[in-house]
């Protein structure tokens, strides 16, 4: 299959993946803020940052690693090293996962007792361990589909990071089912959490595995790359390491900052604006989850002007429907608050307009944050992470010293605003391209025509 199929193709399958999983994330949002006390809600929200933040740091790099790497070997066609390399990277996650699971349980009662004042989410340590360690592996599998150009499996397995279809699917309907019989509490909500992931985890390897074995038989005999090894990998992933961790510091680290500038009931005001912003980032999400190998491949190919025109027509047609979006969230956001949460939750309008306010501009200056770390600009990643993090925690914790969770939404956005702009200038000075979007005509008459073709089977989609 060309790149110009394997890209729609895969566009394809993100984003009927992703458009699924955006109404149940949707719908699993209202079930949570109706079934449970906005205390519940929040405590729940804070838990699953938590868990978000703590997968970045068990994978210790390894997810992006394998990504990069197994895309490459495809693009050499070294189907012979696949199976070391991917199984060399998850065996390090699972050693990464342990260690960072044992801190967490260490420390986890003077965090939330502390500097969250959650003293209640203590009740609910082991469950949410024992969910971390799961959502590690499951975050991993899913990455490694990924890299083996698989957008099927990846947008099928993911997990919490990556709102997989079948973990948005289970997790929704048996909250909706608790509630609708009158037994939704914030227990049943944790376990419902950590049993879906166990059960996804236990599919994917399966067919990992399969996958594996066909890639052995189809392959040559004898590796034609330099042989993988923990070392190696520790070498490359470290800096996608550090950059997943201050990244998840950033995006899912308001949930800390609220929960300490502000009361849990207004953390669950903060949790649901979060959540209704998922809205707009979800195209773009749909781009993140296509583009990894194949900015790999045409790095890798030295193709740079067909990367830049790829990069930026993307990010233009993910552009269109977030601004529909966001439109419709600033003119009726107050009502739609209102009327799928309940007038509790209508009180979060002001922090859902700030919170849009920073991701438009986000998605905009396109997929900087996939182009640095598939094309080997590791370090300079870190550097524009830790920026950002720098720049929303001063802000968060002066503004919202001030103004609770309203600062913490400000100092988000702004964050925002610093990182992508940055991020984007280091781009195009390492590599000459520009990643802001921009609608190439052609490009969306041929994507439109491959989508036709795809659901008319026409043969022209399955020539090589």
């Amino acid at each position: 299959m060309s790149l110009k199929h394997k890209v729609f193709n895969g566009t394809l399958w993100a984003s009927a993946g992703q458009v699924l999983s955006m109404v149940c994330s949707f719908a699993l949002t209202i079930v949570l803020a109706r079934g449970l006390s906005p205390t519940d809600y929040g405590y729940f929200f804070v838990a699953l940052n938590t868990v978000v933040i703590m997968v970045n740091v068990g994978t210790i790099g390894m997810d992006r690693v394998v990504v990069r790497f197994a895309s490459m070997r495809i693009a050499h066609q070294d189907q012979a090293g696949l199976p070391r390399l991917v199984l060399s990277c998850f065996g390090m996650v699972l050693l990464g996962a342990g260690i960072t699971c044992l801190g967490f349980a260490l420390f986890a009662r003077m965090f939330f007792s502390g500097l969250l004042n959650m003293p209640g989410l203590i009740l609910y340590l082991g469950v949410i361990t024992a969910w971390m360690f799961s959502a590690t592996a499951q975050g991993q599998l899913t990455e490694t589909f990924r890299g083996l150009n698989d957008i099927r499996f990846a947008s099928l397995f993911g997990g919490v990071r990556s709102n997989g279809i079948l973990n948005a699917l289970i997790v929704t309907f048996l909250a909706a089912a608790f509630w609708l019989t009158g037994y939704l509490t914030l227990s049943i909500a944790l376990s419902i959490m950590l049993a879906t992931s166990i059960l996804i985890v236990c599919i994917a390897l399966i067919t990992l595995a399969w996958l594996l074995r066909n890639a052995r038989e189809s392959g040559a005999a004898v590796s034609q790359t330099p042989a993988w090894s923990a070392r190696n990998a520790l070498q490359e992933g470290w800096p996608y390491w550090l950059t997943a961790i201050i990244t998840a510091l950033r995006l899912q680290g308001g949930a800390w900052l609220a929960g300490a500038m502000d009361t849990t009931d207004h953390v669950a005001l903060y949790a649901v604006a979060q959540r209704m912003m998922l809205l707009l980032v979800g195209p773009m999400i749909i781009g993140n989850a296509v583009l990894p190998p194949v900015v790999a491949q045409l790095h890798s190919s030295n193709h740079l002007k067909r990367l830049e025109r790829v990069i930026r027509s993307i990010s233009g047609l993910i552009l269109l429907p977030s601004l529909i979006l966001m439109a419709i969230l600033v003119f009726k956001g107050r009502i739609i608050l209102n009327d799928m949460f309940g007038a509790y939750y209508g009180e979060a309008y002001p922090l859902l307009i700030v919170l849009c306010a920073g991701q438009t501009l986000n998605i905009a200056t396109g997929a900087w944050q996939t182009v640095m770390p598939m094309t080997g600009n590791k370090r300079q990643m870190l550097i524009t992470s830790a920026i950002a993090l720098t720049t929303q925690l001063s802000l968060g914790l002066i503004l919202g010293h001030s103004y609770g969770v309203m600062g913490v939404a400000i100092g988000f956005a702004a964050s925002i605003v610093i990182t992508n702009l940055t991020g984007m200038l280091f781009v195009h000075q390492r590599l000459g391209i520009w990643t802001f979007a921009s609608l190439d005509l052609k490009t969306l008459k041929e994507a439109i025509g491959l989508v036709v073709g795809r659901f008319s089977r026409k043969a022209a989609l399955q020539r090589p």
